[in-house]
This record gives C-alpha cells, sequence and structure tokens, in this order.
C-alpha cells in the first residue's frame, strides 16, 4: 500500500495494484479510490469528460489517468497525450 500527503491535506492510501483489477474506473469507482473527501462528484465528471472515453452510457476513466492523479503527475500524462496527437496528426 501506498501513502502520500496531497498538500496540508492527510495522507492517501491505495492499493499499487489498483485493487487488483486493471480495467477502467467509473466516475464512482474514482471518488472511492481517491475519497469522496478529496475529489468532488462535478471534479471527478470532469476528469472523466476530459481524460475518459464512453462505453455505452457509461463513462469510464482509464486506470492509468487514475494513478497519475493519486501520483501527483497528470500533467505530464496530459502532456504526453498532446505529443501523441500532435505525432498523429503529422502521420496522417
Amino acid at each position: 500500500m501506498t501513502c502520500q500527503g496531497i498538500g496540508n491535506q492527510s495522507s492517501l492510501c491505495y492499493d499499487e495494484d489498483m485493487n487488483g483489477s486493471n480495467g477502467p474506473l467509473t466516475v464512482k469507482e474514482l471518488r472511492e479510490l481517491i475519497g469522496p473527501d478529496k475529489i468532488g462528484r462535478d471534479l471527478a465528471y470532469e476528469l472523466a469528460r476530459r481524460y475518459g472515453f464512453r462505453l455505452g452510457k457509461r463513462l469510464l476513466i482509464p486506470r492509468r489517468v487514475a494513478e497519475a492523479l493519486l501520483d501527483g503527475h497528470l500533467q505530464d500524462l496530459e502532456q504526453e497525450l498532446k505529443e501523441r496527437g500532435r505525432s498523429q496528426k503529422n502521420s496522417a
């Protein structure tokens, strides 16, 4: 289990294997993983719309987005996605 502090807030703890599953998370699961007192419903849905995808009516968030958020590397992930988008445009 890994624990880290966020700013002056209490520590945030999560399992290294993200609860043993590799599939995407629902918005509810993302909030449970991070902690409902740490991330509000509106912010969780905003993250899901920005980084996630729809499967039918379900809005899902890839686990790597949740991991990046927990590790404080969301900006790195965003930069990687921008660079990947540029390289795909250049190759088309």
